[in-house]
């Protein structure tokens, strides 16, 4: 059978533990993992002191002073358990002017509205439908253009798909907003649905200066991209001799920098394409390619993604918009960024746990969730880190489909 334990899903039970019975293991093996055990514990305890320091954070009355401005973008494709922890951590720690939620249809805007009044928010939330921001450029759009790059239908459905396309078309909402929502605030947050707030946090130092989280992941494809669009390689960080990650799955964005970045874009693919070309993109939508021509970076960048990978294959891992919009502000705007010099978040709650299950032989899926509990949410505040990640079962193992089906839409 399978078994969930405090919220976590630990998978089929046979595949918990290693098969042998303990009373038939050797006694070196059984003093062995008493020793993995006791180490991991003294190792944890150890730390503490240095992840003591990461409990200095502002005051939350100033950070209402500096954030009561600001406007928070979160794309989500549906409401859920994880997006209902997200809002109330936004409302409560950060405290920004309103929250925006970017979605995909009338009925999860009013899912979303009902969480909201769910949840008393003290912060105005709205929701856009995210097919009606960009005048010239949909879901479908995005997903065309990838299908016929790829040639074949039955390998785009297979390999890419509808999905794949909708994470290139929602970061180009990230982008695109600074466009196309004249009320926005001049400096936005855009904070990803699926990560989860545990404390006050400082997103804008001294009114003006952007603080920059290090961390994710480092792909070589991010990097070919950025270098395809600006002709050099992007920005980087290191924290002592390793090489940090600006994908740390938010960022702060002033938005004279991302006009100015997606003018740059725009500029590049009109002098890179004929003029006809262009056009035929959009012929359909609009007669006059003057009146749009600053919505055509988005074509601009799925191009120099897919140059990467030629036709028979599709780039599903060519571009970042953290990393494009982070690098190119170091690169031009250095004084407008405060880069944090140490990791201060985390993508799975149940990291230490399941290295502690590796190390005594379980099973490499160790513990998934889908639902924050608030005994995850305390382990990570108290090692010290500002927020956590929830993101779905994204491997592919058995454990990761069973997960999936229990994970559904909020139910009010």
């Amino acid at each position: 059978g399978e078994e969930w334990i405090c919220g976590a899903f630990w998978g089929p039970r046979k595949t918990l533990l290693p098969t042998k019975k303990m009373d038939r293991k050797p006694q070196n093996a059984r003093s062995k993992s008493a020793w993995r055990l006791s180490g991991a514990l003294l190792f944890f305890i150890f730390t503490l002191p240095k992840l003591a320091t990461f409990f200095l954070n502002p005051n939350p009355t100033s950070l209402r002073n500096i954030h009561r401005d600001m406007d928070v973008i979160i794309p989500a494709l549906k409401p859920t358990c994880v997006t209902k922890s997200v809002l109330d951590g936004i409302q409560r720690y950060i405290k920004p002017r309103r929250i925006l939620i970017i979605t995909v249809d009338d009925d999860r805007c009013k899912a979303f509205a009902k969480m909201a009044s769910d949840l008393n928010l003290d912060v105005n939330l709205e929701c856009v439908i995210q097919d009606t921001i960009f005048p010239n450029l949909t879901h479908a759009h995005v997903s065309d253009y990838f299908r016929q790059a790829h040639g074949k239908q039955e390998r785009y459905d297979e390999d890419f798909g509808d999905k794949r396309s909708g994470w290139y078309f929602q970061q180009f909402l990230k982008m695109g907003v600074s466009q196309h929502l004249p009320s926005l605030s001049e400096h936005y947050l855009v904070w990803d649905s699926d990560m989860v707030i545990l404390r006050p946090m400082e997103v804008l130092r001294d009114n003006t200066r952007a603080v920059v989280h290090i961390g994710g992941h480092i792909l070589p494809t991010y990097d070919a991209t950025y270098k395809r669009l600006f002709g050099v390689q992007p920005a980087s960080y290191y924290e002592h001799t390793q090489k940090k990650s600006f994908i740390a799955h938010h960022m702060v964005v002033y938005k004279p920098y991302m006009l100015e970045l997606l003018g740059n874009l725009s500029l590049r693919y009109s002098e890179a394409a004929p003029s006809g070309e262009i056009q035929g993109k959009f012929r359909g939508n609009s007669g006059n390619f003057q009146g749009f021509r600053k919505d055509s970076w988005p074509y601009h960048v799925m191009d120099q993604a897919s140059a990467g990978v030629g036709r028979g294959s599709m780039p599903v891992y060519g571009f970042s918009e953290y990393s494009t919009y982070i690098s190119w502000t170091k690169q031009h705007y250095p004084e407008s960024q405060f880069i944090l010099t140490t990791q201060r978040w985390r993508r799975d709650p149940l990291e230490l746990i399941n290295k502690i299950i590796r190390v005594l032989g379980g099973p490499s899926d160790g513990l998934q969730v889908c639902c924050p509990e608030p005994w995850m949410l305390w382990l990570n505040w108290l090692m010290g880190f500002d927020y956590v990640g929830f993101e779905l079962a994204t491997h592919q193992t058995l454990n990761s489909r069973n997960l999936k089906a229990h994970c559904n839409f909020y139910e009010s």
